[in-house]
């Protein structure tokens, strides 16, 4: 049995709290669809389950296996009603409306001691739950079941859901992985650091790898694991797509090739991504032509490395769902070593491995480059306008220390009139949820910005500030 928690994902924004909240308190555990089916779980081997699940989540259809006992288990929201039913009980429909409760909870494997809390509630479900259920916890003065057990089967219930500053639901959750499970808290940046090593090591053999490289955080930590691991068998390919961020290619070759002394071969395929980007005004369809074309030269590289067994992507967790699987040679593997990691978690092993700060810090460049920041068409002009615009807007965000507290700043190009444009300035803080909220940007630098943007450009005629929020990536 393996130290870790498996969660199995009936809603995004659920699955990713709750992974966030144990592996704060250092407990491992990987996010996996909601489908996820018997033969799968065994391979896994976790020490529990966790059913991840808001009150007003439709439960799709689970395998009967996550039902059976043989794993522990813990349904949060709507599972937790789930699990009730198929155990002989009955519910009310969701009153639904967000309002404080009262809870009195018992001394149980999932709460520490008899107590009394309040918690913001999205919604109430009358429920009876069976005989052979053990109440753990009560709602309001109707003492309606909260919290649930089937001890004989180590399968526990909840409706307390979890919320981003919320450290009941924090304990609650560790005590099922400590207390249930019998999980360890081990899982940090030096045990990630060595077992991807471990991993990478065993899935390559004794071939050679290769990295392909776009730009950006993600490409630069797996590139680092991957050093790490193989040494002078990794090649590192970094392509220049022509939709890099400015001085993007001259910091990498610094880095990675002076500093690390890793094998880096640079190809300039500037001119085909172009082509390829011709005449496309979707995002969609010039994220599929990129994604299209960098799969082509992938596998042009591949031929041109010799005993070749390894293809290591820089696909984090929220890149998953948007990517497509790299073309492989017969033979060849596809290894992703931070596919379970948020991009915070990216930015401390890049720390631990000791990427340098500015590259930690810097801002998250997705494959597609800028790409989609451009409305419309991607062409030469577009891209020039759009990229000395991006990195004056990051020079003034960095120059005025608003850069740490930020989570995302960029630029993004919209034509206006006939052969002119608006440039849009986009500055999000983060929350502890999904939501990236517009940052209250000093209007200084927005003002200097705008200022030399116009100055440089007379092609952009509007320097606009874009306070809409956004979801995380």
């Amino acid at each position: 049995m393996r130290d870790m928690l498996i969660l199995l994902n009936l809603d995004p924004s659920v699955a990713r709290l709750t992974a966030r909240k144990l592996r704060s308190e250092k407990i491992c555990c990987r996010i996996l669809p909601a489908d996820t089916g018997r033969d799968a779980l065994i391979r896994e081997d976790p020490c529990g389950l966790v059913l991840c699940a808001a009150m007003d989540t439709p439960i799709p259809a689970l395998d009967p296996f996550v039902f059976s006992g043989n794993i522990p288990l813990l349904a949060l929201g709507s599972a937790a009603a789930l699990l009730n039913l198929r155990s002989g009980g009955t519910a009310s429909a969701l009153s639904p409306g967000k309002k404080l409760c009262e809870i009195r909870c018992v001394q149980s494997p999932l709460f520490e001691k008899t107590a009394v809390f309040t918690h913001m509630i999205s919604g109430t479900l009358a429920v009876r739950v069976p005989e052979h259920f053990e109440v753990l916890a009560t709602l309001g003065q109707e003492c309606l079941p909260f919290a649930f057990s089937f001890p004989a089967r180590h399968q526990f219930g909840t409706f307390l859901e979890p919320e981003p500053h919320d450290p009941d639901s924090t304990k609650m959750l560790s005590r099922f992985a400590f207390s249930v499970c019998g999980c360890t808290p081990w899982w940090n940046e030096d045990a990630l650091v060595g077992n991807s090593v471990a991993s990478l090591r065993s899935l390559a053999g004794d071939g050679s790898a290769l990295c392909m490289m776009t730009g950006g955080l993600h490409a630069c930590v797996a590139a680092m694991l991957a050093g790490r691991a193989l040494g002078d068998r990794l090649t590192c390919c970094f392509v220049n797509t022509g939709l890099l961020q400015e001085g993007e290619e001259a910091r990498f070759t610094s880095f990675f090739r002076s500093t690390l002394r890793l094998n880096v071969v640079f190809l300039n395929e500037e001119k085909r991504f172009l082509e390829a980007l011709k005449g496309l005004r979707s995002q969609e369809d010039k994220r599929s032509a990129i994604h299209s074309l960098m799969r082509v030269v992938a596998r042009e590289v591949q031929r041109d490395i010799p005993n070749l067994s390894l293809v290591i992507l820089d696909q984090a967790y929220t890149d998953a769902p948007r990517r497509e699987p790299v073309s492989l040679r017969p033979g060849v593997q596809a290894a992703q070593p931070l596919a379970d990691l948020f991009l915070d978690e990216v930015r401390q092993v890049g720390a631990y491995l000791g990427l340098p700060y500015e590259m930690i810090a810097g801002q998250l460049i997705p494959d597609t480059g800028l790409a989609l920041n451009i409305v419309g068409e991607v062409t030469e002009e577009r891209l020039s306008i759009l990229r000395f615009a991006d990195a004056v807007f990051r020079r003034k965000v960095r120059h005025s220390g608003q850069s740490l507290r930020l989570s995302e700043y960029y630029a993004v190009l919209r034509p206006y009139e006939k052969d002119t444009y608006s440039v849009i300035l986009r500055a999000l803080s983060s929350t502890y949820g999904d939501e990236l909220r517009a940052a209250r940007t000093p209007y200084d630098v927005l003002e200097e910005a705008a200022e030399e943007i116009r100055s440089a450009c007379p092609q952009v005629r509007r320097v606009l500030y874009d306070l809409t929020p956004s979801s995380r990536a």
